[in-house]
């Protein structure tokens, strides 16, 4: 019994680090769905169009999003995958799933930065209800400034993005409450949060300049 139990921990935990990015997705959508159920339904037959922004290597495990077609069968979900550093060969690459006869799932590939393309996106795919931002650094990386002015101006979509430790993860909250303080509408508008991300990666990330715990989609910040 002991070795069962080992096997299925043993199993349920690769299954974490395979899949965490795309359960994070999926939490952040039933989050969405609760807090704004007026611009976000899981109602059968609904169309939600979810941006994933700043993305690297989730470009090259793109299949694993169709599981979402498995977690969500009755919506029809288009995910938009933005990223400067995509292959040439993957730019405007299309994939449908369509598990049964009540949803499907559709996964686009963009090159570009998110705040060069955005415009051309919401006219081609319709407004994004949701914008992911998974493992982002939005603190560390300075490139990301302009996609956060971009995201956090009306008309506003939900944004989550997710960083490997809870101080980046705060310092991420800060320099999206900055970016809206200066935006010229009120910050009061929209509530930034920090959570400790159930579905983060068991695996811990070592990077030789930090020695803070920490590990993929470690923590989810929200800006709803």
């Amino acid at each position: 019994m002991e070795g069962l139990l080992c096997a299925a921990q043993a199993a349920s935990s690769i299954s974490t680090v395979v899949l965490s990015t795309v359960l994070t997705l999926h939490a952040a959508i039933t989050q969405c769905a609760r807090a704004q159920p007026q611009s976000l339904s899981l109602q059968g037959g609904s169309s939600i169009v979810v941006h994933m922004a700043g993305v690297h290597k989730e470009v090259l495990q793109w299949p694993l999003l169709l599981e979402l077609s498995c977690l969500l069968p009755s919506l029809h979900l288009h995910i938009v995958m933005v990223s400067p550093s995509l292959p040439d060969n993957l730019h405007r690459h299309a994939s449908w799933a369509s598990p049964d006869s009540e949803g499907s799932l559709r996964v686009t590939l963009c090159q570009g930065w998110y705040h060069d393309v955005a415009s051309e996106l919401r006219k081609k795919f319709g407004q994004a209800q949701l914008v992911f931002c998974p493992n982002a650094g939005l603190a560390a990386y300075s490139s990301w400034r302009p996609t956060l002015e971009h995201l956090l101006q009306p008309p506003w979509p939900p944004c989550f993005f997710t960083d490997y430790c809870e101080e980046a993860a705060l310092r991420a909250a800060d320099a999206c409450r900055a970016v809206l303080g200066t935006s010229g509408s009120s910050s009061s508008t929209r509530e930034v949060r920090v959570a400790l991300n159930p579905w983060r990666s068991p695996l811990r990330t070592i990077t030789g300049s930090m020695a803070l715990p920490s590990c993929s989609n470690g923590f989810l910040i929200s800006v709803l």
